[in-house]
């Protein structure tokens, strides 16, 4: 909530969450994916992705978290501007929000949810000095 005031996710993104987590923080906002635009996009992706590029285009979102390159690719060609974990990070780094960009993707790579590749993790720890 430090870097966004809140985040707006469609249902499936908060179906996919939970099976990881027991609630959603409270500035993780829930709402409907018009099911028109995710029928527009919805090919070739997952139901997550394709209800999350449908909701930041019904919402004229700012900014669409999503690190699935289809995903990121279509999301990009209808004019979103994505923005990765790992950017969220850098963020957060560069905020002194976490102490260590090492170390964040680190604990990412343990839980086994999320790898940042190690060609992009090194660009990412140089640009904040820690490589």
């Amino acid at each position: 909530p430090e870097i966004f005031s809140h985040i707006v996710i469609p249902l499936e993104v908060e179906r996919e969450l939970l099976r990881f987590h027991a609630a959603l923080p409270a500035w993780c906002v829930v709402r409907q994916a018009p099911a028109h635009i995710v029928a527009r996009v919805r090919q070739g992706l997952d139901a997550g992705e394709a209800e999350a590029i449908a909701l930041a285009l019904s919402e004229n979102a700012t900014a669409l978290l999503l690190d699935d390159k289809d995903g990121r690719r279509r999301a990009e060609s209808l004019g979103l501007t994505c923005l990765a974990v790992s950017a969220v990070l850098v963020i957060a780094f560069r905020q002194s929000l976490i102490p260590s960009l090492a170390d964040a993707f680190a604990s990412l790579a343990a839980h086994g949810r999320y790898r940042v590749d190690d060609e992009t993790a090194q660009r990412l720890l140089r640009s904040v000095g820690e490589a």
